[in-house]
């Protein structure tokens, strides 16, 4: 227990002097902090750029930022609250959009309250098609929306993320911690990965999905036809199938929690060789849950 309130004391200390550093600097600036002390934040920056050449391929890393995927008469992006002491930096090549941001732990802004996240628009026009789009996250408020690419990967390590109206051939959503939404799209075979979190995903269609939750919550509501694979270590996953039961064969197991098909515990497996779609499950411990509807 004194280990306990040690540690509390120890925590309480390097907030009180995190906060004495950040009204010391002031509060339009703020402070940062890295491995080599506490500095005065640079202040902000806003840019905006029209391309020239249409993109085919975006890939974004950046620590924490608010995006947004926007319709607009022409190729370009803007970028808002830029912080000058951990800039973001554009390069265009004719082709690819690269977007970076430093991705450092060590680099911790004090009192971000004061200091909003940076907010990067990328404008594509509606018929935009593109290649590639690679996004990576450490934390902040994603928005993708509208997007018609042939490959779709998104990381995210915590915040908020959302995703909606995309058309891909393939599209993989790795979620460390937080919350993501997956609305109305459409693409020839999803990958999902959860290590904690909540995912949901509402008017989904995919020709063929894998899911792994390793602990969280997977909520999943659309047309899933070819081979679909669920694994859960420790979680729950449900899903909510659009489609004749009769239509899929289904290998189920459980080693350590429960499973239901259409709300009952029976008759779990089939092996209905004849069938189009099939549904592979493997729960290690936690909650799986399938119902069919026609």
């Amino acid at each position: 227990m004194k280990k306990f309130w040690i540690a509390v004391a120890i925590v309480a200390a390097v907030g009180f002097v995190c906060g004495v550093c950040g009204l010391a600097m002031g509060p339009e600036l703020g402070a940062y902090w890295d491995l080599s002390g506490v500095h005065r934040a640079g202040g902000f920056q806003n840019i905006a750029e029209t391309l020239d050449a249409p993109v085919t391929d975006i890939d974004l890393q950046v620590s924490s930022a608010t995006v947004t995927f926007a319709q607009s008469d022409h190729y370009g992006y803007e970028v808002t609250n830029m912080p000058a002491d951990n800039p973001i930096t554009f390069q265009f090549d004719g082709r690819t959009l690269t977007v970076r941001q430093n991705i450092d732990w060590w680099h911790l802004r004090l009192f971000s309250f004061w200091t909003p996240d940076p907010a990067i628009t990328i404008y594509l026009p509606p018929d935009a098609a593109l290649n590639t789009v690679n996004l990576q996250f450490s934390s902040g408020s994603v928005t993708v929306n509208g997007l018609n690419a042939q490959q779709v990967q998104v990381r995210f390590s915590s915040g908020s993320l959302t995703i909606a109206d995309v058309q891909a051939d393939t599209l993989n959503v790795q979620l460390t911690s937080g919350t993501a939404r997956i609305n109305n799209t459409t693409a020839g075979s999803v990958t999902m990965g959860l290590s904690s979190g909540t995912l949901t995903a509402s008017g989904l269609v995919s020709q063929g999905f894998a899911l792994t939750v390793t602990s969280g919550s997977a909520t999943l509501d659309g047309t899933f036809t070819g081979a679909n694979t669920v694994r859960v270590s420790s979680g729950s996953a449900r899903m909510t199938v659009h489609g004749n039961k009769a239509d899929y064969s289904r290998d189920i197991a459980v080693s350590s929690g429960m499973a239901r098909v259409d709300g009952s515990g029976q008759n779990l497996n089939d092996s209905n060789t004849g069938a189009a779609n099939s549904l592979y499950a493997r729960i290690s411990s936690g909650s799986f849950r399938v119902d069919f509807v026609e």
